[in-house]
């Protein structure tokens, strides 16, 4: 099992099942930071091609994901640029497309 320390933390229990955690305390609030993290599991899931199963939790009991921060820690979502070179709020666009895609049926 390989864990990473982030916003959004991967925990690869296997090839093929990931867990995505979020945990940005206190309230996992989604900001720049959170919009980076999803880029990166992003692709980082474009690079596993075993991988068949991501099941999404929060680290807080309490807060799945909370409201949004457009003026987040590290800049303005709206203007900031992630590393695909959209900005963050185009990003989160299209990060959420993709997710909704990558999710269908499969029998195991």
């Amino acid at each position: 099992m390989t864990e990473s320390a982030a916003p959004v933390r991967v925990i690869e229990e296997s090839s093929a099942y990931w867990r995505a955690v979020f945990d940005y305390p206190p309230f996992n609030i989604v900001d720049a930071s959170m919009f980076e993290g999803l880029q990166d599991l992003l692709a980082k899931m474009d690079g596993s091609p075993s991988l068949r199963v991501v099941v999404f939790e929060s680290a807080n009991p309490k807060f799945y994901l909370s409201h949004f921060d457009l003026t987040g820690k590290i800049g303005n979502i709206m203007t900031s640029v992630g590393p695909s070179g959209l900005p963050l709020l185009c990003a989160w666009s299209c990060s959420r497309a993709r997710i909704l895609s990558s999710i269908f049926p499969t029998s195991i």
